[in-house]
């Protein structure tokens, strides 16, 4: 009985001796890191069907990358404010809520879209955010003019703060075989509809670019007026103009938008960031008004004939 008891006793000890090692051996080990949450923060400056067709988009092209995707309204941005704080990436759709967002100085990395040219000049976001500008590249704006029109002389109105530097624009233009003359006016003192008149006495049509100051609710009818008294088309950067009267319009719809943010958002978030501070838009639609069309006796391919002619020659 006593050679079983010193047995057992033995046997005991080796027992904790070995997990006591075991445990020791545990903590050494170094563990396998814990992947951090990847959340993505969508801030709208205003619940409109537009910014709602760009989230479904990202959530689409995203939900399968991210631990998670919160939308919110501009105005909750200061009652999340340590939510947003910890954000592996925070997109804004807007002027209102970029500005917002901007000055609350979060140091996280901010995707702004639904910016114009004209508002990311005159009020740039912060250092080190990128923003996807609506603006198409102009010289996909020229192919557009020269495969829906083939007209050769092209009046462009302008105001300083947006206007294309004139050795650049020269350049595009020859590229596509059309001369563009840029009229630079002040709203404040001079009238678009009186200035439209003027370039469109000396050239074929009027691109019109987004530049508020000069084409909004108040110019639009006017604008678009004068030109079909003249016989002259308006190519346009929105579908809103097209049916309003314009000849055409080049645009990126919101689901390309939402592609665009996804096509950035994507190599971000695995630590790839964007090397610039803007760019325009990559994708483009086309909308022609027939109406307009006969009226000025044009008779333009059809809309995916164009779409593929400007891809085929531009690159976005």
């Amino acid at each position: 009985m006593k050679y079983l008891w010193r047995y057992c006793r033995v046997h005991l000890l080796l027992i904790v001796l070995i997990g006591m090692t075991g445990a020791v051996g545990a903590a050494d080990t170094p563990q396998e890191p814990v992947p951090s949450m990847r959340s993505l923060w969508i801030i709208s400056s205003s619940n409109n069907r537009f910014f709602r067709r760009s989230i479904r988009r990202i959530e689409e092209r995203m939900a399968a990358h991210v631990d998670r995707i919160v939308k919110i309204h501009s105005d909750e941005i200061e009652q999340r404010r340590d939510d947003l704080a910890q954000a592996s990436l925070i997109v804004t759709l807007g002027a209102r809520a970029m500005r917002q967002i901007s000055a609350m100085d979060l140091d996280r990395p901010l995707l702004h879209a639904y910016l114009t040219r004209y508002q990311y000049l005159s009020d740039p976001p912060l250092p080190g955010s990128h923003s996807l500008l609506l603006d198409q590249p102009l010289e996909r704006h020229l192919r557009f003019n020269r495969e829906l029109t083939g007209a050769r002389n092209i009046g462009l109105l302008n105001v300083k703060m947006t206007a294309w530097d004139t050795e650049q624009l020269q350049q595009l233009a020859r590229s596509e075989g059309v001369e563009v003359e840029q009229k630079l006016i002040d709203p404040e003192q001079g009238n678009p509809v009186a200035e439209v008149r003027k370039i469109l006495q000396n050239n074929d049509n009027l691109l019109a670019l987004p530049v508020p100051v000069l084409y909004n609710r108040k110019t639009l009818k006017g604008i678009l007026l004068a030109a079909y008294r003249l016989r002259k088309p308006v190519l346009s950067y929105s579908p809103a103009h097209v049916r309003a009267g314009a000849l055409g319009a080049l645009y990126a719809t919101p689901e390309q938008i939402g592609d665009q943010i996804a096509d950035v958002a994507l190599p971000w978030l695995l630590g790839q960031a964007p090397t610039t501070a803007h760019e325009l838009a990559r994708y483009f639609a086309i909308d022609i008004n027939r109406q307009v069309a006969t009226a000025l006796g044009i008779h333009p391919p059809s809309a995916e004939q164009l779409q593929q002619a400007i891809e085929d020659a531009i690159q976005p």
